[in-house]
């Protein structure tokens, strides 16, 4: 997360990414009694969701975004800029023990990709009655123009690019990896990819995750 703030969301994007591809589902690293080494043991059952403010910082940080649109132009824009770099860093602190059971990571992960779908509804609405074979190629062109319009607006457009390109492979890279015989999950990786540009990769990315999530648990169960 710091280093998404302080480098590129596309780079710390991939440490995470990498993190999971290297982890053994239903597993965490702990020291032993003797408090001299590491050993791989069976997570706990607090372990196995996020915790109540990992959840409010992920889904807070949601709502910035989907507010920053009305924001442009006015005194608001940089506060609400602010409360969302914020958030991202709210995982970092300690965590009360919650009453309930905890929300499970597939819930987390189809949860933000849900609402990530739902905050491209409006350009949907604005783009689908004008669509056209014309309109399409002057959308085009005037996205690239857009890209190299200035280096701040490059700078974040190509982090955007990279972000979903490297999520992409290594969607298809961890799915042959760790789940390449499940019935029919070759075609769906294919389309989650296929969609990706028209939805974004937060949508199709949730929905992997959260999929994932299935292979570690039954990956446990056969441990």
């Amino acid at each position: 997360m710091l280093i998404g703030q302080l480098v590129a969301i596309s780079v710390a994007q991939n440490l995470f990414a990498a993190a999971l591809a290297l982890s053994r589902p239903g597993r965490i690293l702990a020291a032993k009694p003797q408090g001299r080494s590491l050993a791989i043991l069976p997570a706990r059952a607090s372990a196995t969701g996020p915790s109540w403010i990992l959840t409010a910082g992920v889904l807070g940080s949601l709502v910035t975004v989907a507010l920053t649109p009305s924001t442009v132009g006015k005194w608001t824009f940089l506060p609400n800029l602010l409360v969302m770099h914020v958030l991202l860093l709210a995982p970092l602190l300690p965590s009360l023990p919650s009453a309930g059971p905890p929300l499970s990571y597939s819930t987390l992960y189809l949860a933000s990709a849900a609402i990530a779908l739902g905050l491209r509804v409006p350009t949907y609405v604005a783009l689908l009655p004008t669509l056209s074979i014309s309109a399409a190629v002057d959308l085009g062109t005037e996205a690239i123009k857009t890209l190299l319009e200035h280096p701040a607006q490059t700078s974040i457009s190509y982090d955007v690019v990279w972000a979903t390109a490297s999520f992409a492979l290594w969607m298809v890279v961890e799915y042959g990896a760790k789940a390449g015989k499940t019935p029919g999950g070759g075609m769906a990786v294919v389309g989650l990819v296929l969609a990706t540009p028209v939805v974004g990769i937060a949508s199709t990315g949730g929905v992997f995750l959260a999929w994932r999530e299935r292979w570690a648990s039954e990956t446990v169960k056969e441990d």
